[in-house]
């Protein structure tokens, strides 16, 4: 795929699965809000076909699990979600057509980020989805 030559941040070593499955949209927005916080991301997955809930963005390639390195957890979501609004994509603000998960259990807190076409926010604390609200709050308590 021709699209990583065009991105600054993201290789397709990382941990995209098959990175030639992967939206190149939803990389490029990736690269964009690398670009924006100024932190370095680490990929967690990309597109996968197994292990997500049923009809997950990741079996398309339209989603990506990471954390961002050199920050905490709430800052990272703070950070993550000035930048989503900040950064015009496709010619709208990107937050208004993506898909933020925020997953402050994982062994290393991250998150979810897909292009679905329209905003939506949930957290997932243990085994259980939550608000994005909610999740956040429990973030902030250090779990």
């Amino acid at each position: 795929m021709m699209i990583w030559k065009n991105l600054k941040y993201f290789t397709e070593n990382e941990k995209w699965g098959d990175a030639g499955r992967m939206n190149p949209a939803l990389l490029l927005l990736l690269d964009k809000l690398r670009e924006k916080t100024g932190k370095p991301f680490t990929i967690h997955c990309g597109y996968e076909e197994g292990g997500h809930a049923s009809g997950s963005r990741h079996y398309r390639g339209d989603a990506a699990d990471f954390h961002i390195d050199g920050m905490s957890f709430p800052e990272a979501v703070d950070c993550l979600l000035r930048a989503l609004h900040e950064t015009e994509f496709l010619g709208q603000v990107s937050a208004a057509y993506v898909g933020l998960g925020i997953y402050p259990d994982w062994n290393t807190p991250g998150f979810h980020l897909d292009i679905r076409g329209y905003s939506a926010r949930w957290g997932r604390i243990g085994g259980e989805y939550v608000s994005f609200e909610k999740a956040y709050k429990h973030a902030g308590e250090g779990k």
